[in-house]
């Protein structure tokens, strides 16, 4: 998978996204971004992920975890704040 075509996924998967989650999710790295949502919405296995954005499987899975970590700690503290 090109370049082009990953980003191009990862736009139109953050398109079907409520604004507030795609606020949230603006504020992750990009390869958080790009993990996260091809995972999530658009289907992708680790193992393809990490093949096209050339990193490990292991990479993928803590980039994965780390952005829903980053993610929960947003939200909370959205809720806390209100």
């Amino acid at each position: 998978m090109s370049a082009e075509d990953l980003e191009r996924k990862v736009a139109e998967a953050e398109s079907f996204l409520p604004i507030d989650l795609q606020r949230a999710v603006a504020r992750l790295t990009l390869r958080q971004r790009q993990v996260l949502l091809l995972v999530h919405v658009t289907g992708m296995t680790e193992e393809q992920i990490a093949s096209a954005i050339g990193v490990s499987h292991q990479a993928v899975n803590r980039l994965l975890k780390s952005s829903i970590q980053k993610l929960q700690k947003l939200f909370l503290v959205a809720v806390v704040a209100k």
